[in-house]
């Protein structure tokens, strides 16, 4: 069995570091930026956040104003950015491009402004601001977050437009997400721009761990409505949330949170973050613990520790490698389903709609007890209490980024992240549901990716910026099931799956960057190994195993800024896949309903596509406090997989 937490990433450590041993020890030739941040009076502001992002390979640097409003950053390697300012309350705010040759001296005339954050990644994985975006595009901060007092992710995405978020219980219940009224797994999760999903999950996706993802130490949150596969890979029908961790840097700083609520609820935070010789290694972390004593109706208890933090190394102005580690383990206690005795059914009208009427709380307690109850005009009885019906689970995402700008206006960028998934579903037989198991049982789903990407962005010209790079994942399923009969029928299925990806990128900026063209595609190769089964004959002898067939996916985009009107109109048309899981091509599970272990694949799924378009128009009102949007959008899919009881096994169409 595997072990809950490991950290694969020993080959890559070795590669930086061989990377930063033969890297010239001169420091390289870097400007500098200085000024002041001023209100629209004039006035200096103290205490303003000024984040300047490398137009190129997207490098973040922060500062904080000081007490006369001056600010500096030092080791700026010339070339392409954009600088913003906001203040801690995010009432002015003020962004800007330029361009840094040596030392440059910038003035910031911050403005009235509705919304802090202007400048944004994840529309075509280089910073842009709002204004440039032909996609939709929103963004929640961390002080936004701070302000409603958030604890999920869940719940600080849930006001983003076009989004809809559910939460079938209380804290740490199934949670789904889902973009422009697609499926659950029609939204891919990213965490610093790279893609976060659970290996062994039933479609493959981050679905399994919404309801685990707490806010530990979380810069922002960018959520990216529309295909964007060309650039981000499977499973971006939808649309592509990107979790951005904080950074750090600056003055040493932290916070202890301690408070409780409704359902026994009880959870504690611990930040710190900060910088060291004057921010060439910054770092940030956090950690919280959530215990929710009760829960649903006093039965379903909840535990969560969470734990993520960054850090980041200047070798010198151009040179930096970078770590992040965000993970959790989690405890919840499972209720039965929704049940259907017959003394309910009874109430069902001859035709038409069934009214839902749950049975009282009072005949619930009965009816969890085994005893006699009165059903009276219920039509349900609602989900019972499950005292030996649980699930454990856990996520560790790690990764390393080493980063070089070459010129100022070329770099390169080598990622690697590792993401280690784990739920175990444990079930034995003193619940109170129909369809309770005989023996206690166990089914443990393991899943883990790497990931190595290798990419480089060039300005060519003007008008050109070019993207080209290079993508290799490798993922593997681990499934063991186990029950405590007489005779146990122990088995396991392991499974691996390694895929290649080219993706190339041109944006396109015309007419003093008012009109904004984004053309990008991407080609992916899938290599399927052979299924290895224990414990049982596998069902799939008689069945050809094929390698998925490759995918190929383009996207195009154009916005176009009005200045004097302040109106931006922005269209979008693309394509995109989601890769069938191994789940899909191989699973299985212990079923509720047969009392035995199925296997519920076909491993001649092929992938799912489909086409999207979409079009706007975006318009800021009195000096940008507003911002009104309206989109039209169509998502057509071509080509999908069914997983149900009515296409038995699951089915391509």
């Amino acid at each position: 069995m595997k072990s809950r937490f490991h950290l694969a990433c020993s080959t890559p450590a070795l590669l930086a570091g061989l990377l930063a041993a033969v890297l010239t020890p001169v420091a390289l030739l870097a400007g500098s930026i200085t000024g002041h941040v001023l209100d629209p009076d004039g006035l200096a502001v103290s205490n303003a956040r000024i984040r300047l992002f490398a137009r190129n390979s997207g490098e973040l640097r922060k500062t904080i104003s000081r007490g006369d409003g001056s600010y500096s950053i030092q080791g700026v390697p010339d070339g392409q950015y954009l600088v913003e300012a906001s203040t801690e309350d995010a009432a002015l705010s003020s962004q800007q491009p330029i361009r840094v040759e040596g030392a440059q001296t910038v003035d910031l005339e911050m403005e009235i402004s509705g919304t802090e954050v202007e400048v944004v990644v994840t529309a075509s994985s280089t910073p842009l601001t709002l204004q440039e975006v032909a996609k939709a595009l929103d963004v929640v901060d961390s002080e936004q977050i701070a302000l409603r007092n958030e604890f999920a992710l869940s719940e600080a995405i849930r006001n983003v437009p076009g989004v809809r978020v559910q939460q079938l219980r209380g804290p740490g219940s199934f949670t789904t997400v889902q973009t422009r009224g697609l499926r659950n797994h029609d939204t891919a999760v990213l965490i610093d721009g790279l893609r976060f999903r659970d290996a062994a999950g039933t479609q493959g996706d981050a679905t399994a761990f919404y309801q685990n993802m707490n806010i530990v130490d979380t810069e922002r949150v960018e959520f990216l409505r529309g295909s964007g596969s060309s650039l981000y890979g499977s499973h971006a029908i939808g649309g592509v949330m990107n979790i951005s961790s904080s950074q750090g840097g600056g003055r040493p700083h932290g916070e202890l949170r301690a408070e409780g609520g409704g359902l026994g609820m009880m959870r504690g935070v611990g930040r710190i973050g900060g910088g060291l010789a004057e921010d060439r290694f910054v770092y940030s972390s956090g950690f919280s613990h959530l215990n929710v004593v009760n829960g649903y109706r006093g039965g379903s208890p909840y535990r969560n520790n969470s734990a993520q933090g960054f850090a980041k190394y200047s070798f010198a102005p151009k040179v930096s490698l970078s770590g992040r580690v965000w993970g959790a383990d989690a405890f919840l206690g499972l209720t039965e389903s929704p049940a259907f005795p017959d003394s309910v059914v009874a109430n069902f009208p001859a035709s038409g709609n069934v009214p839902a009427r749950p049975l009282p709380n009072s005949e619930l307690s009965r009816f969890e007890q085994g005893m006699p109850f009165n059903a009276g005009s219920a039509t349900f009885v609602p989900a019972q209490i499950d005292p030996d019906n649980r699930r454990v689970s856990s996520f560790l995402a790690t990764a390393l980024i080493f980063q070089q700008q070459l010129t100022p206006d070329s770099s390169y960028r080598l990622s690697y992240q590792n993401v280690d998934t784990n739920r175990s579903f444990q079930d034995g037989p003193a619940g109170p549901g129909q369809f309770d198991p005989v023996f206690s049982n166990n089914s443990q789903f393991d899943g883990q990716t790497h990931t190595f990407q290798a990419r480089t962005d060039h300005r060519l010209g003007a008008y050109n910026q070019v993207t080209l790079g290079y993508e290799y994942e490798d993922e593997k399923y681990f499934n063991f099931n186990t029950d405590e009969s007489p005779s146990p029928a122990d088995s396991t299925i392991d499974i691996d799956q390694a895929s290649h990806a080219l993706f190339a990128q041109d944006q396109i900026r015309l007419l003093q960057g008012t009109l904004n063209v984004s053309l990008s595609g991407r080609a992916q190769f899938f290599d399927l190994g052979s299924p290895r089964f224990s414990g049982t004959q596998s069902p799939y002898d008689d069945k050809g195993v094929d390698t998925p067939p490759s995918a190929y996916t383009g996207d195009a985009s154009v916005a176009y800024f009005v200045r004097g009107s302040q109106t931006k109109l922005r269209g979008h048309a693309g394509n995109s896949f989601r890769a069938p899981s191994l789940f899909e091509r191989f699973g299985g599970s212990f079923s509720s309903f047969s009392g035995g272990f199925n296997y519920w694949g076909d491993p001649r799924l092929n992938p799912e596509r489909a086409i999207a378009v979409d079009g706007g128009i975006d318009q800021w009102l009195f000096g940008s406090q507003w911002r009104l949007s309206g989109t039209f959008f169509y998502t057509n899919l071509q080509e999908t997989v069914i997983f149900d009881f009515a296409n038995f096994p699951a089915i391509d169409i």
